[in-house]
């Protein structure tokens, strides 16, 4: 067939076959729906896991049982015998309740005044007398010291040998010093033997214990019976009552003369450390103080630091009849320290309550030339001179401190401060000195004579 009628021939058939063909339907028409989704993969009989091409299935799946196994341990190990859920044992248990805080009158501060231990007006002032043989040279000045003063505002302690009662016969004030006798055994002081540095702190411990019986005793000043007093009885009680502001608060201090003594001695270094009192808290001042009853109770009841100053100090024998001499003074001995002149600051220093003494004594004592071994007794031509000088002094530690007049002060004096409490003398300065020592019995007497314009009493 030639090649143009075949041509011919094949598009007559493509023509005929389009014409008998079906016009094709609309895509998802309802007569021609979408075909079904494939059905879901297979799995063998019996099989519990995901095929293994689905992952994420097979990991929410591993972690839902995990869950599951968790709650149902929980509830076994929670449940009892009788089916009943318990508390878990891994719950905290409940906090109880705390106790309620018991009621409780607080304790006095130290060293502060409380109104609720001391009525302020009434509290009393102890003197307490440490005296050789129970004598008291003195007693017609303490005797018009007391005169017509209120008996409940202060307390007389003595302490006197064994043997020895205050009468008519012994001294002139036998109103005030009767039954305030406070007796060793056996005695202490001893005529027939010097005293000692030891026995002096014996003693002062020992009026200190019986002084605080009182319970309205706010303040604790020792006295010598070589002191006389060269203020007036309401001057004295007022300025050792006169408080201060420490941060709001009311405070009472002591009065005790203080200071640093680097002369420490390798025998009471090593005393001292053997008892573990540090060598920093080591002080120097004087046997004459004024103490607030926290203090008193202090200096009462330590044995430790007591024993570490006996045990490294020389027991100084005081000779009351030199009157500044030194030929008696044994110089050879290494422990330079006197217990009677460091025991005090040292122990107050130890239990740091240094920031509640004032660190000077009320007490004077002439120790110039600075050489002076004893502090210097008064004469009774110089009674006059002295009383009026002392009486005078607004400067404490002053380098020449014997009343010379030309000598107002100098770089070591400081001035003794001002007082502190109500009323009219608020504000003004204060004298250093209430009681002055060491007068001779005639300069006592002399004393006698001027005290009535001279001092007020």
């Amino acid at each position: 067939m030639p090649q143009d009628a075949a041509g011919t021939v094949l598009r007559e058939r493509s023509v005929a076959d389009r014409a008998r063909a079906p016009e094709p339907a609309a895509r998802n028409s309802p007569a021609h729906p979408p075909p079904p989704p494939p059905p879901p993969p297979t799995r063998r009989r019996g099989a519990f896991l995901p095929a293994p091409s689905d992952g994420g299935r097979v990991r929410r799946f591993l972690v839902s049982l995990a869950m599951g196994a968790a709650v149902a341990a929980v509830f076994e190990a929670t449940a009892g015998d009788d089916g009943v859920i318990r508390a878990s044992r891994w719950a905290p248990s409940p906090r109880p309740d705390p106790p309620a805080p018991a009621v409780q009158t607080p304790p006095p501060p130290d060293d502060a005044f409380d109104p609720w231990v001391f009525d302020k007006d009434r509290r009393k002032v102890a003197f307490l007398f440490v005296t050789k043989t129970g004598e008291l040279p003195h007693d017609h000045l303490w005797a018009r010291f007391f005169a017509g003063q209120d008996p409940d505002l202060y307390a007389v302690h003595v302490h006197v040998p064994s043997a020895f009662a205050f009468d008519a016969t012994n001294t002139a004030a036998p109103e005030v010093f009767a039954g305030t006798e406070v007796r060793s055994v056996p005695p202490f002081f001893d005529d027939t033997k010097p005293r000692s540095g030891s026995t002096v702190t014996r003693v002062t411990k020992a009026l200190l214990r019986r002084a605080l019986l009182d319970e309205d005793v706010a303040r604790f000043v020792t006295i010598s019976d070589s002191c006389v007093p060269i203020r007036t009885f309401p001057e004295l009680r007022a300025y050792l009552l006169d408080g201060g502001q420490d941060q709001g608060k009311n405070v009472e201090r002591s009065f005790v003369d203080s200071r640093l003594d680097p002369a420490l001695a390798p025998k009471v270094r090593d005393a001292m450390r053997s008892l573990g009192v540090p060598k920093l808290a080591w002080r120097k001042g004087s046997s004459w103080f004024a103490l607030t009853r926290p203090h008193a109770r202090l200096v009462a009841e330590d044995v430790k630091v007591f024993d570490a100053i006996l045990k490294g100090c020389r027991d100084d024998n005081e000779n009351d009849d030199d009157n500044g001499d030194d030929k008696n003074d044994d110089t050879t001995d290494e422990r330079v320290c006197v217990v009677d002149d460091h025991y005090v600051p040292t122990l107050l220093a130890f239990h740091g309550k240094e920031p509640h003494v004032e660190v000077r004594s009320v007490t004077y004592e002439n120790w110039w030339p600075v050489t002076r071994r004893r502090a210097k007794r008064y004469a009774v031509q110089e009674a006059k001179d002295a009383v009026r000088v002392i009486r005078g002094k607004f400067l404490s530690d002053d380098p020449v401190r014997d009343g010379n007049k030309d000598v107002v002060g100098g770089s070591g004096s400081r001035s003794c401060g001002y007082f502190r409490g109500g009323g009219d003398r608020a504000g003004t300065r204060r004298p250093c000195w209430l009681i002055a020592r060491k007068f001779t019995a005639r300069a006592g007497r002399r004393i006698g004579k001027f005290a009535a314009t001279a001092v007020g009493y």
